[in-house]
């Protein structure tokens, strides 16, 4: 994790779980991520197993132009990472731990904006397969962005987090980030659950 939305949220929904897999729907309050929320989005898996934007921040819907709400997650990608994409939502779902990834847009004919993607699990009405919560953050916002719409976007590299019990997730977050920069070979998260 690079970007500072991607560690702020991850913050929060680490905080929010506590010692659960993954916090509740009905735990989250705008309010406490209020400076991010315009990069936020949940996503809902559909009756027929499609996965579609509930919320999505004015950010998020502006590298499109267009509210996002209501349409297929997977319709924002390129063909050739819907595999890729598919197998990164199962994983964060299935095994109830985030996920974060590199992510390229472009709107024709521009250079491409490197972001970063989280998506975190999240239970709702005691599911853990129907919800989750995630971010597209740029490190600096480009002056086209809600203006001009970005092509389908390509999903770069990804890796599964393994979460820490903490008060002060944030800064172990941070600090796990800049031991894995340090480390640039190997990609090493600290933390998660004892074996014992």
């Amino acid at each position: 994790m690079k970007h500072a939305v991607t560690l702020e949220l991850y913050s929060y929904w680490n905080d929010l779980r506590g010692d659960r897999l993954t916090p509740d729907r009905s735990d989250l309050d705008p309010l406490a991520i209020r400076k991010i929320l315009a990069d936020v989005f949940v996503l809902e898996v559909d009756p027929h197993g499609e996965i579609r934007f509930r919320i999505a921040g004015a950010r998020t819907s502006a590298l499109i132009v267009n509210d996002l709400k209501g349409s297929r997650f997977k319709d924002l990608w390129l063909p050739q990472s819907h595999a890729a994409l598919d197998e990164m939502l199962f994983s964060v779902m299935s095994e109830s731990r985030p996920a974060v990834a590199g992510v390229k847009a472009a709107p024709p004919g521009r250079p491409y904006l490197d972001l970063e993607m989280l998506l975190l699990p999240l239970r709702h009405l005691g599911q853990n397969h129907v919800r989750l919560m995630g971010s597209i953050s740029p490190a600096s916002v480009p002056g086209w962005l809600g203006l001009v719409a970005c092509e389908p976007m390509a999903l770069g590299p990804m890796r599964m987090l393994h979460p820490v019990h903490s008060a002060n997730s944030f800064a172990k977050a941070s600090a796990a980030s800049l031991d894995s920069a340090r480390r640039a070979h190997l990609t090493i998260h600290d933390g998660g659950r004892p074996f014992s």
